[in-house]
């Protein structure tokens, strides 16, 4: 009898040793905890780099405008508040999808990249918005940085792009006097580098430039 029941008890204590334990709830949701560049002036090709406190459900990271799971976007700043409750219960209304900017969402663990489909305007203000709907594996929803469920925005302004010239005072038939000395060429931003590696004039001969 005794005997019975020290075997029992045996396998009781082999078998439960033999079984992990069982995980512990993920109740600890994720937060935004930098973006990159974290200028607030950038090239108009940026991409962003975020990073997060935990890896995130890749299901729930979605850049797709038209789609019911869109979750990532970049926004003109001045229709932000217009746009949120779209962005936060998609998919956007039809009026709102000239508001958006196209990109291209890349998760890979707790770290998500951002690239637009074509360069943004130059000297625009913009938002990279990250909605309350992304969520990590165990389904704990994006908070702020006090605990609460927040969609992320992060403010930025494009640069003016690439220079273009606006204007010379080349008379519109382009003939000029063979005499003449100077040339005036308005760019629609300060330049840098401009001298006789970077702008010449061309032409039967090639006269010598300084800029």
């Amino acid at each position: 009898m005794h005997a019975r029941v020290l075997v029992a008890a045996w396998l009781g204590v082999s078998l439960l040793g033999a079984c992990p334990p069982p995980p512990e709830d993920d109740d600890t949701p994720p937060r935004v905890l930098a973006v990159e560049p974290a200028s607030p002036v950038v090239p108009i090709t940026v991409s962003f780099t975020v990073r997060f406190s935990e890896a995130l459900d890749e299901g729930t990271v979605s850049g797709d405008v038209t789609a019911d799971n869109l979750s990532v976007t970049i926004a003109r700043r001045d229709a932000i508040e217009d746009l949120l409750s779209d962005i936060n219960n998609p998919p956007l209304s039809e009026s709102h999808l000239d508001d958006v900017v196209a990109v291209n969402v890349t998760p890979s663990g707790s770290v998500v990249t951002v690239t637009h489909s074509a360069p943004l305007a130059p000297l625009t203000a913009y938002v990279l918005v990250i909605s309350e709907r992304v969520r990590d594996p165990s389904g704990n929803p994006l908070v702020g940085v006090d605990g609460l469920l927040a969609t992320f925005l992060y403010d930025f302004v494009t640069d003016a792009g690439s220079p273009e010239v606006l204007s010379t005072d080349v008379p519109g038939n382009g003939i000029v006097v063979p005499n003449r000395k100077l040339f005036r060429v308005t760019f629609n931003q300060p330049v840098q580098n401009v001298g006789t590696d970077t702008l010449t004039l061309t032409g039967a001969t090639t006269p010598p430039v300084e800029a």
